[in-house]
């Protein structure tokens, strides 16, 4: 798979035993409604439930164009599976960052978000998120912090399945493990390609700037109606 800079989209494979490790854990989950506690400070609530969105100014909703079952996951989750592909998820950002140093440079601090929890999303045959969308277009609090967007494969996907760049005039097959980074805004607008034949699991998320006011940053103070945490101390860092 050859990158150009002139895209600003990257990638390359992680161990694919963190793949299968992400979608055992999904598949352990029923769908519903979860409550995670964290260290006593609070509980992330996590849903299994059909896909949804959260880029319109009505906040999370179910989208015409996109079909899948979406389980979302704290990224400080207590799970050695979880903890593992972040790991190597950073290394894949380090790289990304070597290639675009201006994406750290002249930017306000900004890591994994712990306040959004990426997602875990099945695309059964003929499924997909088959509208043209980007990752950061409202002033929606659940978008407007997101930097970079990236998409983990978690299974080789032959007939169909990958993804698409409008702008750039490119396309990625669903590779197992092929990780990939670009940048959130609309010069990115992109879409699913939907197998007609195959299951597809991705994992994808967003590397988001840090909360700037106080209230935000207070360690054990919890925002947001889906109550995640916005805290300094809670995002991740990169090793």
């Amino acid at each position: 798979m050859q990158f150009t800079h002139k895209e600003f989209i990257y990638g390359r494979k992680i161990d694919l035993d963190l793949c299968d490790g992400l979608i055992e854990y999904f598949e352990e989950f029923p769908m519903g409604r979860h409550v995670i506690p964290y260290e006593g400070r609070g509980d992330f609530i996590c849903l299994k439930r059909p896909g949804h969105t959260a880029n319109g100014d009505e906040g999370d909703k179910q989208e015409d164009g996109k079909t899948s079952t979406d389980l979302g996951v704290p990224y400080v989750v207590k799970d050695s599976r979880v903890a593992k592909f972040n790991k190597a998820l950073n290394e894949v950002l380090d790289d990304y960052c070597e290639k675009f140093p201006n994406c750290e440079k002249c930017q306000q601090p900004w890591g994994n978000a712990a306040f959004e929890q990426f997602n875990i999303q099945k695309y059964k045959p003929k499924e997909g998120f088959t509208k043209w969308h980007t990752e950061r277009a409202s002033l929606h609090p659940n978008v407007i912090s997101r930097h970079l967007v990236w998409m983990t494969y978690l299974n080789d996907v032959k007939d169909g399945g990958g993804t698409e760049w409008y702008h750039q005039d490119f396309q990625v097959q669903a590779q197992k493990g092929l990780t990939v980074i670009w940048p959130s805004d609309w010069t990115h607008v992109h879409r699913g390609i939907v197998s007609p034949t195959e299951t597809k699991y991705i994992a994808t998320g967003w590397f988001c700037y840090l909360p700037s006011e106080e209230e935000w940053t207070t360690p054990d103070r919890l925002q947001g109606r889906r109550g995640y945490f916005y805290s300094r101390d809670l995002f991740i860092p990169f090793e």
